[in-house]
C-alpha cells in the first residue's frame, strides 16, 4: 500500500513539473520568436538600408570628386591635364576597388544568409518529424482507449503481477522526475540565454541607427559639395 502511495505522490510531483515546465516553455518560445523578429528587423535595417544609403552615398562622392576634377581650369596647361587625366583614373581604380571589395563583403553576407536558412529548413523538418511523432503516439493512444472500452475477459491478476507492476510503474515514473528536473534546468539556461540574446539586439539597433545619422549626416555632406561644384567656380 505504501509503495502505492509513493508512486501517486511521484506522478504527482511529476505531473506538477511538467505543468510548470510547459509554462516556462510557451514563454521561452514567445521570447525566442521576439529575438528572432528583432533580429530580421536589425538585418533589413542594416543591410538593405543601411547598406544601401552608404553605397549611395559612396557613388555620389566618388562623381562628386569627378565634377571637381573635369571643372578645373587646366585648358592651356598641357602637364596639369595629363596630371588631372591620372588622377581621374586613379579615381576611377579607387572607386572600382572599392566595389570589388564591397561585392565580396556582401556576397560574403548573403552566403551566410544562405546557410541561416539552410538551417532553418533543416530545424523545420526536425519539428515536422517531432510532429508526425507526436501523431503517431496519439494514433496509438486512441487506439488502446478503444481496446480499453471493450470488454475485457480473461485477464488473470495475481499478487506477484501486480507487484511486478507497481515496481515498473515506481522505477518508471522516478526516471521521469529526473528528466523533468534536468528539462527545467535546460529551461533555466536557455532563458539567461535569451536575455543575453535580446540586450545585444537591442544594442545592436541602436548602433543601427545611431550609424545611420552618420550615413544621414554624410549624404547631407555630399549634397553640399555637390552643389558648390555646380555653381562654384574651381581655379
Amino acid at each position: 500500500m505504501k509503495k502505492k502511495q509513493n508512486i501517486k505522490k511521484e506522478i504527482y510531483n511529476v505531473y506538477s513539473n511538467i505543468s510548470s515546465n510547459k509554462t516556462l516553455i510557451l514563454h521561452l518560445i514567445s521570447k525566442v520568436e521576439e529575438n528572432r523578429a528583432m533580429i530580421l528587423n536589425n538585418y533589413n535595417s542594416a543591410f538593405s538600408v543601411n547598406t544601401k544609403l552608404t553605397t549611395e552615398n559612396t557613388d555620389e562622392i566618388f562623381n562628386n570628386r569627378e565634377l571637381i576634377l573635369s571643372k578645373l581650369n587646366i585648358k592651356n596647361d598641357n602637364i596639369k591635364k595629363k596630371l588631372n587625366d591620372s588622377k581621374k583614373e586613379s579615381l576611377s581604380i579607387d572607386y572600382i576597388k572599392h566595389k570589388v571589395n564591397a561585392h565580396a563583403a556582401i556576397l560574403d553576407f548573403v552566403n551566410e544568409m544562405s546557410e541561416v536558412n539552410s538551417k532553418l529548413i533543416n530545424l523545420n523538418k526536425k519539428i515536422m518529424k517531432f510532429n508526425q511523432n507526436v501523431v503517431n503516439f496519439n494514433s496509438k493512444q486512441i487506439s488502446i482507449n478503444k481496446d480499453l472500452m471493450k470488454e475485457q475477459k480473461n485477464i488473470k491478476i495475481t499478487k506477484n503481477n501486480l507487484e511486478k507492476k507497481n515496481d515498473e510503474n515506481l522505477n518508471a515514473i522516478k526516471s521521469q522526475n529526473f528528466k523533468t528536473l534536468k528539462n527545467n534546468k535546460k529551461i533555466k539556461s536557455l532563458h539567461q540565454k535569451t536575455i543575453k540574446n535580446a540586450i545585444q539586439i537591442t544594442k545592436n539597433r541602436e548602433d543601427i541607427y545611431n550609424r545611420r545619422n552618420l550615413i544621414l549626416t554624410n549624404r547631407d555632406a555630399v549634397h553640399v559639395n555637390k552643389t558648390k561644384v555646380f555653381f562654384g567656380s574651381i581655379a
